[in-house]
């Protein structure tokens, strides 16, 4: 994207990766989430980082990601002008069978090298096998990237874990477009099937009325693809 001129910023959400790690029950919850990407675009338009004060900002979120982008359209409406949601419907049936699959443990036990600092409450998917089952639609993934994926698994918090669906609500006052792209075999968000009985991504429009209908961009589901989605 640099080549084509655009600047992309991306960060580790709290509690995730090398961002610090607070209580992950009282601290680490979506609104919480909301409020640091809320912080963080009107650094980026204030030109707080660099020299640039950016006039244009376009969220892209993937699975909780793009449930915490909407958050962001919902409470700060002017943040974005743009969003991406990836990975995402209103169809929440599928989390029951997706989390139970994920076997979710605490994150120390799992892997003491990587997580043995962190308090009980952050948590992971137990193996790779977990990972597959919530993530991967078998056989359409490389071996390699679920290899991969387990090698670098990050943490949730018990606080984002119970919140999340908190911050998803809806927001008239965002009039900028949206995309919104799935795996066609997304479990958690389409119970494996985006395209039964209708399209879950082009359900997003219906249920928000939160994002305004006329300034909706690309809907796709993409073929025989889970939760982690290739072209």
């Amino acid at each position: 994207m640099a080549e084509q001129g655009y600047t992309t910023f991306s960060y580790d959400r709290l509690g995730v990766g090398a961002s610090a790690h607070p209580d992950p029950i009282q601290v680490v919850q979506a609104q919480m989430e909301v409020e640091v990407a809320h912080t963080l675009i009107q650094g980026l338009r204030s030109g707080s980082y660099c020299t640039t004060k950016f006039q244009k900002v376009i969220g892209v979120g993937h699975s909780l990601g793009s449930i915490l982008t909407t958050g962001v359209a919902s409470q700060y409406p002017a943040d974005l002008d743009a969003a991406v949601l990836t990975g995402f419907s209103i169809d929440a049936a599928g989390f029951p069978v997706f989390f139970a699959g994920l076997n979710l443990v605490i994150a120390k036990e799992n892997n003491p090298l990587r997580f043995g600092l962190l308090q009980n409450g952050y948590i992971v998917s137990d193996t790779k096998v977990s990972n597959q089952f919530g993530f991967f639609r078998y056989p359409n993934f490389s071996p390699a990237v679920l290899d991969a994926s387990e090698r670098v698994k990050q943490t949730l918090s018990i606080g984002e874990f119970f919140t999340n669906a908190m911050v998803l609500a809806p927001a008239p006052e965002f009039t900028g477009p949206i995309d919104v792209v799935d795996g066609e075999n997304d479990l958690p968000f389409c119970q494996s099937n985006c395209l039964n009985n209708g399209n879950r991504a082009a359900e997003v429009k219906d249920f928000l009325s939160m994002f305004s209908l006329q300034h909706l961009g690309i809907v796709m589901s993409l073929t025989s693809t889970g939760q982690v989605m290739r072209a």
